[in-house]
């Protein structure tokens, strides 16, 4: 096996005493080469990172983040919360390569018309630069296309705030929209004065 003049090995095949053999020939043969693991069990990370691999990452683990993505999804947990939770959970054990791809939540499938509109959630926090800020002061409509169609606040669902509604700390807000349009609002929350 000719592996010196490689930079990064990715092995992802399911078999674990292949893929820890071929760990440690790849270490053996080439020293500074960059190897990525994919496994099947949480079990074999700690070994597989002891003979070389610079990476593992097992495949229950990011089954289980993406199945925990999804049920929190469904229970309309504000995406950035659900996010940060997983990045909470993947830094603590493991760097994953890929993010989990959260459902597309549209309206019934009666409205074949409208089948590309979503609804999303988003929880205004302490540090969201659009706190203070009201819907008209962010040209929420008018900069992304996407429209808020309600708001929760302490408990209570607010449905179609005017114009002059001003968030604040503790707000989950509603949108509604194509879902480009709607992941555009979000990023506005999150930074209305560097968004462009």
């Amino acid at each position: 096996m000719e592996l010196g003049f490689l930079k990064t090995l990715v092995i992802v095949i399911s078999d674990p005493a292949s893929t820890r053999r071929i760990v440690q020939l790849a270490r053996k043969e080439n020293p500074g080469i960059y190897i990525i693991v994919r496994t099947r069990y949480t079990a074999e990370v700690e070994n597989l990172l002891h003979m070389g691999a610079n990476e593992v990452i097992p495949e229950e683990f990011e089954t289980s983040i993406e199945i925990f993505a999804k049920v929190l999804h469904r229970y309309q947990v504000p995406r950035n919360l659900l996010l940060d939770q997983i990045e909470r959970i993947r830094s603590g054990n493991y760097e994953a390569l890929r993010r989990v791809e959260l459902p597309v939540k549209s309206l019934p499938e009666k409205c074949e018309i409208i089948t590309d509109i979503e609804t999303e959630t988003y929880l205004i926090g302490e540090k969201t630069p659009a706190a203070g800020l009201s819907i008209r002061d962010l040209k929420i409509r008018s900069t992304t296309g996407a429209t808020v169609i309600a708001v929760r606040r302490e408990g209570e669902i607010l449905p179609s705030p005017d114009p002059n509604f001003v968030f604040k700390n503790g707000d989950i807000v509603y949108f509604i929209g194509e879902r480009e349009k709607v992941l555009k609002a979000i990023e506005l929350l999150e930074g209305p004065k560097t968004f462009k």
